[in-house]
């Protein structure tokens, strides 16, 4: 049943969305455009009343910074040798409605969890030495993984993934472990014992930052604080106010990254950033690349369709097929438009497009929406469907510049099988403990 409040919301939210369609549809103005986009964005962000951990606040605001940070270039009049088209916002727009509205505006407070029978059987000792063994051994495979990486010679991270560098592989791997197991541990020990969750924090914190200064891999390290922030905003360690010191100083990190991206790998910084605005060094640090994708695409239009639905299934069965056996989209999209340089990364708005177009779109964020709503709704249930959960939110934010592939790869590669070790080892052990 729904109830009059959240009925009313969900009315808002439709009617927000129908106001922002027209706004797009019947203006030329780019600017215009990108306003009425972010009319639906900024309603679903309220009606959550700010809640971090509420699909339209986190999808919502970031899906809107990816889909339009590079319309927002091309109206503030710096470089876009793309241009730009209605059809960019347009297609943004219907995909975070098909998402809002089959998510919807019901709220599951996951803190729940804390008070329920079920957090008192997973604070116990023996869950928390498992989970301590297991951070400590990733640690150690990290450590020396970067040890190993910082004498070896490259100056990209591309050298090492077409290279298939084994200790790059196994920092990569265990640096996303390492930060699904921490969530697990804050959210379950940080009352219990400050004093070890600080420890463990910290050290794994700088261990993922290491990793990812020694390889310009930044995904690991953003990764980490988005888990780590949420996380502790669930356990209700940082408030709503605390959120809004944390967006200027994540803006601010976001252009230090990409200053000293490579600085750690060959020494030389990206000196272009000291002439250009604040505003546009964080559009391009990370959110401009999806939108001029989507735009190349729009311009080819021969890509609209070109792959088929197919490519739907192959994303969801590539978690179970070793790499390199079916073609990757973003792969091809750069050797088509971009043969002989470094990845500029996809979209995931263009992975629809070129699957069926609009409908290619409709059909690969409905998909999207019931998994979000899903792990969402269960997130109340327990500790592993939370930390699923939590998990997941930055996996599919930086999905916006890839593909639906990285998603399920991220969450059955990593997530799961973290959490079916977990199981396991809690099952092992209870079982001798018994047998004793």
């Amino acid at each position: 049943m729904i109830n009059k409040k959240d009925l009313f919301r969900y009315c808002l939210l439709l009617i927000t969305i129908a106001v922002s369609f027209l706004m797009v549809l019947i203006s030329e103005n780019p600017t215009i455009h990108v306003l009425g986009f972010w009319l639906s964005v900024g309603a679903g962000v309220l009606i959550t009343k700010l809640d971090l951990t509420h699909p339209l606040f986190w999808f919502s605001s970031s899906f809107g910074l990816y889909s339009t940070g590079y319309s927002l270039i091309y109206i503030l009049g710096y470089p876009a040798n793309s241009g730009y088209s209605k059809e960019n916002t347009l297609l943004a727009l219907v995909a975070l409605s098909v998402v809002v509205l089959v998510v919807g505006v019901k709220k599951y407070d996951s803190y729940n969890f804390f008070e329920s029978r079920n957090y008192n059987l997973m604070s116990r000792n023996g869950n928390k030495q498992i989970t301590e063994f297991i951070l400590i051994v990733l640690l150690l495979v990290l450590l020396i993984s970067v040890a190993i990486l910082f004498r070896t010679p490259f100056n990209h991270k591309n050298e090492m993934l077409a290279g298939r560098n084994i200790f790059f592989v196994l920092g990569a791997y265990s640096a996303r472990f390492l930060t699904l197991y921490i969530s697990f541990y804050l959210l379950l020990f940080i009352d219990k014992d400050r004093r070890k969750t600080k420890f463990f924090m910290i050290f794994s914190g700088f261990a993922v930052i290491l990793f990812s200064l020694f390889t310009g891999e930044r995904d690991a390290m953003f990764r980490f604080l988005i888990v780590i922030i949420v996380s502790l905003f669930t356990a209700k360690k940082i408030s709503k106010r605390m959120l809004m010191i944390l967006v200027p100083i994540g803006m601010f990190a976001l252009i230090v990254g990409r200053y000293f991206k490579y600085y750690f790998v060959s020494g030389i910084t990206n000196t272009s950033i000291k002439s250009q605005s604040f505003i546009y060094n964080f559009l391009t640090s990370d959110f401009h690349a999806a939108g001029e994708n989507l735009q190349i695409l729009i311009n080819n239009t021969w890509t609209e369709s070109y792959h088929g639905f197919s490519l739907i299934l192959i994303d969801l069965i590539s978690p179970f097929i070793p790499g390199g056996y079916f073609e990757n989209v973003g792969t091809w999209f750069n050797d088509t438009f971009y043969p002989g340089s470094y990845s500029r990364a996809f979209t995931l708005l263009g992975e629809g497009y070129v699957i069926g177009g609009t409908l290619g779109i409709i059909a690969l964020f409905i998909i999207l929406g019931v998994g979000i709503k899903i792990l969402y709704k269960n997130s109340t249930k327990n500790i592993y469907w939370l930390v699923l959960y939590i998990y997941s939110i930055p996996t599919i934010i930086t999905s916006f510049r890839s593909t639906l592939g990285t998603i399920t790869i991220a969450i059955i590669r990593i997530a799961l099988l973290s959490i079916a070790i977990h199981y396991i080892a809690r099952v092992l052990i209870r079982g001798r403990i018994k047998s004793n």
